[in-house]
């Protein structure tokens, strides 16, 4: 099985008592962390790069067992993922809970029937588009400023159309695993911005309700990667998540609990 690409902390780890591993969101990299690199310079942090052959969210998340596995203090990591990236921590804590020691995931879409919402995507939705429209796309669809371009330009160079549609189908088919260990739940943060796709809420509010225990919250004003804008918030939250496994959000004005948990 092919190994992962990945980026490690500067530092000796034996002066770091933690690994948190970071997973990107879809058809990005290890760049969106440049504010979480510059944060968590405490941890012992690892920025995975997913694969671009034959794309499995399961193969995936067995490869990253594997190197929690290899590399993380005591074979255990705190795991960090907006978006797909968030599947595949969904899919480790389903599957590998007794890797996990605490999971904050971030804009992640869950599928109710396991069928796409789209039958047959168009290929030429990208191949006809000049690179630099593409580029202005993402900026508008992040919400990001344009310091960012050349990150977002570097990442579309990079990928094909093969592997958008190969992710995308991956991504909207992917249902809630059922979990073996139920506790996990309760090591579980789930974050969705308020400004976000109306189905990224609708997905969080599904994960509560099926995995109990779990703590989910809208961050107010937020977009999808508000990890790079709205760092402070970000960075904050996940510290404080990883401490003590909860979040007081009468503290925090920036939160909001889900209708459903103010009834």
């Amino acid at each position: 099985m092919e190994k992962l690409h990945y980026e490690e902390n500067k530092g000796k780890i034996e002066n770091k008592s933690e690994t948190i591993i970071f997973i990107h969101n879809n058809l990005q990299n290890s760049w969106i962390w440049k504010k979480q690199k510059e944060h968590f310079q405490e941890y012992h942090c690892i920025y995975i790069n997913l694969p671009s052959y034959p794309f499995s969210i399961k193969k995936i998340a067995i490869l990253i067992k594997n190197l929690i596995k290899e590399k993380a203090i005591n074979k255990k990591a705190h795991l960090v993922g907006i978006a797909i990236g968030g599947q595949i921590i969904l899919e480790i804590l389903a599957k590998y809970p007794e890797i996990v020691e605490s999971s904050v995931i971030s804009g992640t879409h869950i599928s109710e029937n396991g069928e796409t919402v789209i039958n047959e995507l168009k290929t030429d939705i990208v191949e006809n588009k000049p690179q630099k429209f593409m580029v202005k796309a993402y900026l508008a669809e992040y919400g990001i400023g344009k310091e960012y371009f050349n990150d977002i330009k570097t990442c579309i160079e990079s990928i094909d159309d093969e592997y958008i549609i190969a992710i995308t189908k991956e991504s909207l088919k992917f249902q809630l695993p059922p979990l073996k260990n139920k506790e996990i739940a309760k090591k579980l943060l789930v974050l969705y911005g308020t400004k976000e796709y109306p189905k990224i809420a609708k997905s969080a509010k599904l994960i509560e309700n099926s995995y109990l225990g779990s703590s989910v919250y809208g961050v107010y004003r937020a977009i999808h990667l508000w990890n790079i804008i709205d760092y402070q918030w970000f960075n904050e939250v996940v510290e404080e998540f990883i401490a003590i496994k909860n979040l007081d959000f009468n503290e925090k004005p920036y939160l909001q609990i889900t209708k459903q948990r103010k009834n």
